[in-house]
Parts: C-alpha cells; sequence; structure tokens
C-alpha cells in the first residue's frame, strides 16, 4: 500500500482490509425465457453455484435456458452488472 497522506492512510487500511476478507466463490450467470405470445416474453437472470439446472422453478415452469456464462469468481458481498444484448 502506497499512501501518499497520512490522512488518509487508515481509510486505505480499512479498504484494503475489508477487499482481502471478501470470500470468494464460483458462479455462473444463467438466462432463462419463456414466450407468453408472439410479441411478449419472461427473461429471468440468475448467478447459480452449483450445476443443478433440473431443480430450477424455470425448469418446472418449462422456460428455456438461452445462455450461460463460465464459471466467474465472485467475490462475498459484491455488486454485479449483467449486460443483455438480444433480439426476442
Amino acid at each position: 500500500m502506497d499512501c501518499q497522506n497520512f490522512a488518509e492512510s487508515a481509510k486505505m487500511a480499512t479498504e484494503l482490509y475489508r477487499e482481502t476478507i471478501a470470500v470468494p466463490f464460483m458462479a455462473k450467470f444463467v438466462v432463462f425465457a419463456k414466450h407468453h405470445a408472439a410479441e411478449e416474453a419472461r427473461l429471468r437472470v440468475f448467478c447459480m453455484t452449483d450445476d443443478k439446472m433440473d431443480k430450477t422453478l424455470e425448469t418446472q415452469e418449462h422456460f428455456t435456458e438461452i445462455a450461460r456464462s463460465r464459471d466467474v469468481e465472485v467475490p462475498n458481498r459484491t455488486r454485479d452488472r449483467v449486460g443483455l444484448c438480444a433480439a426476442l
């Protein structure tokens, strides 16, 4: 840690500590879709930590898996954004 300003050192140390104690886990982002009408569909996005697709509510409700990410390391207590771009 390189802190030029002594007054900010406690704040930087606290931030560094919080980042190092966050436990990461491996997950996949999965997108499900279901058409209700020709011009209407429903999308659901999940962050899944296991490969049990058959146990999801979407599988039981006959949703179709339309996209799946590779394994992604997700730190604990972080906010992530997922960008979607497609023509339904």
